[in-house]
């Protein structure tokens, strides 16, 4: 499938800074893309609820361009200079949102999350401690699908089994296809979903940011975490 080249214009719009990865280029795929653009409507959510946002490598360096994990990875292990996003809020423990790394579930079982924010103090002690972090310590955990047909109910199981062994605050399922039966599904297990998401049709988009919005207007105004 050739790239898509609206997704790439987006993700640069929503993040603000190239992202840079020529390492893998001939690797980087649609499903890869549409990760980082939903990893930049979270953003894009932080920024409207007055969050500040760096760019840092593992190594807390400032990252000056931005480079992605397209297969999943270990949050200790730097690579060719992976990088996520530091967000900070007042009087709240800052957040790192990070592409596809494993967190530990309920069962202490490793999953691969395309998309998590999570608290950063845990994930500095993960990083000193090489250990993948526990997914209680994630303010939102998002799984991505992007698919050139309807989303099959494989898809839609697997997140329920999925959900039902992480503990993060909130999760999301999020796919640019869309599947009657999967909605349902997700709906009845009180699950958060958003489905039709890309550029092209900004007012679903703008329901997805106005969704992860809401989980960061949540998050200041608790009591989880503040400083």
């Amino acid at each position: 499938m050739p790239i898509d080249r609206q997704l790439q214009a987006e993700i640069l719009r929503l993040v603000g800074i190239a992202v840079n990865a020529p390492y893998a280029a001939s690797r980087v795929q649609n499903n890869d893309l549409f990760e980082q653009y939903v990893f930049g409507l979270l953003l894009a959510a932080a920024r409207l609820e007055h969050g500040s946002i760096t760019y840092r490598r593992a190594n807390g360096l400032i990252a000056t361009s931005l480079c992605f994990r397209i297969s999943p990875g270990w949050i200790y292990r730097d690579g060719p200079g992976y990088t996520h996003a530091l967000i900070a809020f007042d009087r709240k423990m800052p957040v790192e949102a990070h592409i596809g790394i494993r967190v530990r579930g309920t069962s202490e079982v490793e999953h691969e999350c395309d998309i998590v924010a999570l608290l950063a103090d845990h994930a500095s002690f993960c990083r000193v401690n090489e250990v993948s972090p526990a997914s209680k310590s994630a303010l939102v955990a998002i799984e991505c699908k992007h698919l050139a047909s309807n989303t099959n109910l494989n898809y839609g199981r697997s997140f329920v089994g999925l959900a039902r062994d992480l503990s993060a605050k909130h999760e999301f399922f999020v796919t640019n296809s869309t599947s009657r039966t999967v909605e349902r599904l997700l709906q009845e297990q009180t699950l958060k979903w958003e489905h039709n998401v890309r550029p092209s049709l900004p007012d679903i988009s703008g329901k997805l940011t106005s969704a992860f919005r809401e989980v960061f207007k949540g998050y200041k105004a608790g009591r989880w975490a503040s400083l």
